[in-house]
C-alpha cells in the first residue's frame, strides 16, 4: 500500500492519513508513504508520527519514498524505518524557528537528535545544513535517505 502525502502538514492532513491508515489490511505488513512536501505544520507532522509508531507496535514496517521534503516533511521521513529516494528526489532540513526563544532551543535540541539517531550526521552537519537544498545523492550520502532508485 502506498499512501501520498501531498502538499502541507496540517490537520486535514492528519485527517486524510488516518484515514489511509484505517484502510490498511492486517495482511499488509510494509506500508510505504510517498512524500512530496515543503513540510507544514509541526504538530500535525508529530501526531501523523504518533500514529505511524503505534502501528509499528503490530509490526507493521514503514518505508518512505522521497519525492520532495522539506522541514517537518523531512523530519517525517526520517522517522520511517526505510527511507527510498530516486534520482529525481531532493530535500531539505529546516530547523525550527520560533519567537520564544526558549521553545526554538528545545524543539531544536530535538530535531538534531532525531537526524542524530536516524541518520550518519552529527551536530555541526545538521546546523551547517539547515536550509541547503540536498539532492538525491546528498540525502543517500548523509544517511537521510537508505536506498536509492532510479524511479518511483
Amino acid at each position: 500500500m502506498i499512501i501520498p502525502i501531498d502538499g502541507e502538514f496540517n490537520k486535514n492532513m492528519v485527517k486524510q492519513f488516518k484515514i489511509s491508515l484505517r484502510r490498511v489490511l492486517p495482511t499488509q505488513r510494509e506500508i510505504r508513504i510517498r512524500i512530496n512536501s515543503h513540510g507544514g505544520d509541526v504538530e500535525s507532522m508529530a501526531i501523523m508520527n504518533g500514529f505511524v509508531y503505534y502501528f509499528t507496535q503490530y509490526k507493521y514496517h514503514f518505508i518512505a519514498e522521497i519525492e520532495y521534503a522539506e522541514s517537518s516533511a523531512m523530519l517525517f521521513a526520517v522517522n520511517m524505518h526505510e527511507r527510498i529516494v530516486c534520482d529525481k528526489s531532493f530535500g531539505a532540513i529546516h530547523l525550527p524557528e520560533s519567537k520564544d526563544k526558549s521553545t526554538k532551543i528545545q524543539q531544536t535540541k530535538h530535531f538534531i537528535s532525531i537526524f542524530e539517531k536516524q541518520t550518519k550526521m552529527d551536530i555541526s552537519n545538521i546546523e551547517r545544513l539547515n536550509n541547503v537544498m540536498l539532492s538525491s545523492t546528498d540525502l543517500l550520502d548523509l544517511g537521510i535517505a537508505t536506498k536509492k532508485v532510479p524511479f518511483f
